[in-house]
């Protein structure tokens, strides 16, 4: 291995370490929650009702790690090692250190890095599925295209969203290839992602109980009925979210689509539709996912000039991206103040609200914070109102003609 390559992954490695340390997650950050309440869960040490969760089995895979090394610094640091892992994929697939350098300077990592989330060893599993699907288009060997839909198919356990990725892959990349292509890739593909349904028979006695609410949750998501109300298109975050895989990210599509496009319609109308999955919900971690992807198409078209700037600007704008030190304290205050109340009010139910009428899992987040068993469970000011009022319809909607 090249030696700026192998010093420079061991210092990105260590500098993420110390941002573990210093930084924090947020535990009501869009879905974070979710896999850490179902990684406690599983391990029987979760005081509140697990209700729907994103990724049951990513949970699942995080639970004895969160069993054995109680609290989040462990599974974060695992998490984010899947950074440097994609690095070092990129290298190999182009040989090519500004694409090293890129990503690993890139906003959106260093945005992401801090999280828990399987966007990042999703987005190394896609990586490998794009990279072998080239490699079977260039020597007609179905060994590849099996190797392809298998890694997919194991990206589809990990996040649920690559269900769709998977139909935008298939039609945009096999439009004309023959059906027995098609058919090789979507059978792999299918071998691995029936692992879920296989998992929800056994937990949930229902063999489409995920996949059923991921579609069901999103399509209601894309309507408005949700007690955040109807999403609205944001100019602005979308804009934030194309130009975080790089600065001139933009820039460098537009060119490699004027000169390139009929040697890579494919991945730009691919790329292109994956962007418009989000035009309404522009979340920059989504944007994490085909970073690798995006870097792959367009390296090349980095001469030394883009190169340096992109750099420089990312590395002025980084630290805008990254959690400050105060939000790590203040987990830690919360943690603080829940052992003195359980001490109090100790083998008692604890109604959380909070001073934001639209965080209705205030509750789930203190049940994540806190590492003890002298609270029996959190509940929300909702389930409250509705045990008071004997009520048991969490939710309804009206459908007029």
């Amino acid at each position: 291995m090249d030696k700026k390559i192998y010093y420079s992954t061991i210092l990105f490695f260590v500098v993420l370490i110390v941002l573990n340390v210093f930084t924090s997650y947020i535990p009501n950050s869009t879905d974070l929650g979710d896999y850490l309440g179902a990684a406690k869960s599983f391990n029987n040490d979760f005081s509140a009702k697990m209700r729907s969760t994103h990724s049951w089995i990513f949970g699942f895979l995080l639970a004895p790690l969160m069993k054995l090394i109680p609290g989040v610094f462990v599974t974060r640091l695992l998490n984010f090692i899947w950074l440097p892992l994609i690095a070092l994929l990129l290298f190999f697939i182009t040989k090519s250190k500004k694409a090293f350098f890129t990503f690993l300077l890139s906003p959106v990592v260093w945005f992401v890095a801090p999280s828990i989330t399987p966007i990042l060893p999703a987005s190394f599993l896609f990586i490998l599925t794009y990279y072998y699907f080239k490699k079977f288009e260039s020597k007609n060997n179905y060994f590849y295209l099996i190797i392809s839909g298998l890694s997919l198919g194991l990206a589809s356990l990990l996040w649920d969203t690559v269900f769709l990725v998977f139909i935008i892959f298939s039609i945009v990349f096999f439009f004309d290839k023959k059906i027995k292509d098609l058919a090789i890739f979507s059978i792999f593909f299918g071998l691995i992602a029936s692992i879920r349904f296989i998992f929800d028979w056994y937990f949930f006695n229902f063999p489409f109980f995920s996949l059923f609410k991921f579609l069901g949750g999103n399509f209601m998501y894309l309507l408005g009925l949700t007690p955040l109300g109807q999403l609205v298109f944001s100019p602005y975050n979308f804009f934030i979210l194309l130009i975080l895989p790089f600065p001139l990210f933009i820039y460098c599509l537009f060119k490699s689509t004027k000169n390139n496009f009929k040697e890579y319609s494919k991945e730009i109308i691919f790329s292109i539709l994956y962007i418009l999955m989000f035009l309404k919900n522009a979340q920059i971690r989504y944007m994490l996912f085909l970073t690798p992807f995006f870097i792959i198409l367009l390296y090349k078209s980095f001469n030394k000039k883009i190169f340096l700037f992109n750099i420089l600007i990312s590395i002025l704008i980084i630290p805008f991206f990254i959690y400050p030190p105060s939000v790590y304290e203040r987990d830690n205050l919360i943690q603080n103040d829940l052992v003195i109340i359980s001490s109090d009010y100790s083998n008692n139910t604890l109604l959380a609200i909070s001073g934001n009428p639209k965080n209705l899992d205030f509750y789930y987040e203190l049940a994540i914070i806190y590492q003890g068993d002298k609270i029996n469970e959190f509940i929300s000011q909702k389930d409250y109102e509705m045990w008071k009022n004997n009520n048991t319809n969490y939710w309804n909607f009206n459908i007029v003609s």
